[in-house]
């Protein structure tokens, strides 16, 4: 058998009042489980060689803090979303360090072509001493004669 009961305002506006409280509660309840482990942390690391290599490495991985052993979000579905980051930060990369990248590449060609030359000199220099030491040991051996 249901009761049916009857509430003045007053009543009425207090219970109304504290399920907003209780919704409030709520909502910064879930705020704080979502922030302590609903949110995955996502680390991107970039690394570009003092080479100027015209590769640059980056790496994404999930973050041991907060989310990462929570069993809310399966594993498959962090992996998937670590690689979706790491592309999109790639393209991003690339996109807006595109100018820079082009003259560390062009800095690295003409450094190679530096290094070449400057072995084809050192080549040539000693080439051109060992002709000139052979040619005094030949002249003090016709003068020994």
């Amino acid at each position: 058998m249901e009761r049916i009961v009857q509430l003045n305002q007053a009543e009425y506006d207090n219970l109304v009042k504290a399920a907003n409280l209780t919704k409030e509660e709520i909502k910064k309840r879930a705020k704080k489980i979502y922030e302590e482990k609903g949110v995955l942390g996502v680390e991107v690391e970039l690394n570009i060689n003092e080479t100027y290599n015209e590769t640059f490495e980056l790496k994404s991985y999930g973050r041991q803090k907060g989310d990462w052993n929570n069993i809310l979000i399966p594993y498959e579905k962090k992996r998937e979303l670590i690689t979706l980051v790491q592309e999109k930060a790639k393209v991003l990369f690339l996109n807006f360090f595109k100018n820079e990248l082009q003259t560390m590449n062009d800095t690295k060609k003409i450094l190679c072509q530096a290094r070449a030359e400057r072995n084809r000199f050192k080549v040539f220099t000693l080439t051109g001493w060992l002709m000139a030491l052979m040619m005094m040991a030949l002249l003090i051996l016709k003068i020994t004669q």
